[in-house]
């Protein structure tokens, strides 16, 4: 008969993430909050080329703490939103980041090779992200420009041209 052995348990490896919320100088800033979201995967044509994101687990407030952590993310694209202001501060802009993980899979137990944290937002180390959070204090001056200055660069671009091209006609 054969001999079948048994399968080993999988394991299961997860990391985590520490927003570490600070003001312009690098100071401690207390008061925020934070929401993980991960990317699902999804058809492109159903979201109207737009990414999905579910929120993970509930929004971490920090009356009383700057440090943010979100524990047992595994490999996967994410978003850090901060979701509540401290007052006086404006709101920094989301975080994206990927967790790519490539393991030794012959192995019994499974080991890290390599781990990517990309783009680099922060310190990767044994199994935890430390990302800092950066709020300027003020008051957020309005948007400017947008699509309609696009036209008015276009329209500069081609009134130059048609100058040119009269003035190269005279002269000939």
């Amino acid at each position: 008969m054969y001999d079948t052995g048994t399968t080993p348990p999988d394991k299961v490896i997860t990391y985590t993430i520490v927003a570490n919320k600070v003001d312009g100088q690098g100071k401690p800033l207390k008061g925020a909050g934070f929401t993980l979201f991960k990317e699902v995967p999804g058809d492109a044509e159903e979201s109207e080329g737009e990414t999905a994101w579910e929120q993970i687990g509930e929004e971490l407030k920090g009356e009383d703490t700057a440090t943010f952590t979100f524990k047992g993310v595994d490999a996967g694209r994410y978003k850090l939103e901060e979701t509540t202001v401290p007052e006086g501060y404006n709101k920094a802009s989301p975080i994206e980041f990927r967790v790519v993980a490539y393991y030794d899979t012959d192995a019994p137990d499974p080991a890290i090779k390599v781990l990517d944290v990309n783009p680099p937002k922060g310190e990767f180390d044994d199994g935890e992200l430390n990302i800092f959070v950066f709020n300027q204090s003020g008051t957020e001056l309005p948007s400017t420009g947008g699509p309609g200055t696009l036209i008015f660069y276009i329209m500069g671009i081609l009134t130059l041209a048609a100058t040119a091209l009269l003035r190269l006609r005279r002269e000939a």
